[in-house]
């Protein structure tokens, strides 16, 4: 199942922190790739919580 939007509460109703909580998350993830084609993926790719392992 894939869900859309916010996933989980993050403790605010400030939404300019709302805005900038999932920024980060998005540069934590690519940050965290390994390569640049995960890096890719988590940027152009569909929402998922990590990349495809390939086979």
């Amino acid at each position: 199942m894939v869900e859309f939007g916010l996933t989980h509460q993050i403790g605010t109703h400030n939404s300019l922190e709302v805005y900038t909580h999932e920024i980060r998350s998005l540069i934590g993830d690519v940050r965290s790739a390994t390569t640049g084609l995960d890096r890719a993926g988590y940027l152009f790719g569909p929402p998922v919580g990590s990349p495809a392992p390939l086979r």
